[in-house]
């Protein structure tokens, strides 16, 4: 992203081809944070997997338990159907916070309800008419999202 973003989950889709079908079905998060250093997502003490897609078609969305602050993300493929094949978006807002120190969107996260997302394409994210992330949601916009299919590539960067 060409600036820092706060990213609170993403959603997955697989590759539905007209032959082919291949999706992710675990995979773990990893970011570049405002000092330019690469971390995981991990709960208190562990790395998180996030469960992925049963299917190359259907979306599945992964709140995170906290909201990152993020330069780059990347996506690691842990296990998957057939190929590693996705396509994926970016859920957050604009970070409004200071960009020198040592902040996390846990410090700014307080005003995330009254920021403008970063497009009008997805204000709310819902999945079957329930709001997703609660609070969070009314600040949740599609940050990016990239198409990737074929790819023997273990790793991709956004």
């Amino acid at each position: 992203m060409k600036e820092l973003k706060t990213v609170t989950g993403v959603i997955t889709q697989g590759y539905d081809g007209p032959q082919d079908k291949f999706w992710i079905t675990s995979y773990r998060i990893l970011y570049m944070d405002a000092n330019w250093r690469w971390d995981i997502i991990r709960d208190q003490h562990n790395v998180t997997t996030f469960p992925g897609n049963t299917d190359a078609a259907i979306q599945k969305t992964n709140m995170f338990e906290r909201p990152i602050v993020a330069r780059m993300v990347q996506l690691h493929p842990a296990t998957w159907h057939g190929l590693p094949a996705l396509r994926m978006e970016l859920l957050g807002c604009d970070f409004n916070g200071p960009a020198d120190s040592n902040s996390t969107a846990s410090q700014s996260n307080s005003d995330m309800r009254t920021r403008q997302p970063t497009s009008s394409a997805q204000a709310l994210i819902s999945k079957n008419g329930a709001s997703v992330g609660g609070a969070v949601a009314a600040g949740i916009a599609t940050l990016i999202t990239k198409t990737l299919y074929g790819s023997l590539a273990t790793i991709w960067h956004w």
